[in-house]
């Protein structure tokens, strides 16, 4: 059996997380702990889903010129995933979320999508080759909603069905 060709045209980010007793209000400072940081972004996490489900997984992003780019670029190699189209933007920093959450549960999150704001038409364009030989072709709306547009346009050109 063939293997399915995926392409996700989306997001990464990279996360970080703190864990206090309690949320800080406006001026405090306060000690957390447990600190993690890992990678993210919706984009970027079904690109890893779908390898580790055994397809041809690529993934159409845009990363910083930085060392959280690197954590991309590394998680990719070790997960299978194509990362031709991720393009490496020297202008940019890479996206990142600072996750505070408390004893309870709560928590409230501060993103800078970063690079994942780059992402347009054009940029999109550069990968007509992949989308067209996709089986699937998905993206998300962390991305620019011209970006995600245009690779459902792409990827229905080559009038395959697509979701």
């Amino acid at each position: 059996m063939k293997k399915p060709v995926i392409t996700v045209v989306g997001s990464f980010a990279v996360g970080m997380t703190i864990r206090t007793p309690t949320l800080p209000i406006f001026g405090q400072t306060i000690l957390g702990s447990d600190f993690d940081m890992g990678p993210g972004g919706k984009g970027s996490n079904q690109a890893v889903a779908t390898a580790r489900l055994g397809a041809d997984s690529a993934l159409v992003a845009c990363v910083g010129n930085d060392a959280l780019a690197k954590i991309a670029t590394d998680m990719y190699r070790a997960e299978g995933v194509n990362a031709r189209h991720v393009t490496e933007l020297p202008d940019r920093a890479t996206g990142v979320g600072f996750i505070i959450l408390n004893t309870e549960g709560n928590n409230f999150i501060i993103l800078d999508m970063g690079a994942n704001n780059a992402m347009d038409a054009a940029q999109v364009d550069k990968s007509a080759d992949r989308l067209a030989m996709s089986d699937v072709v998905m993206t998300v709306l962390e991305i620019p909603d011209a970006a995600a547009s245009r690779a459902m346009e792409l990827g229905r050109a080559s009038g395959r069905e697509r979701c």
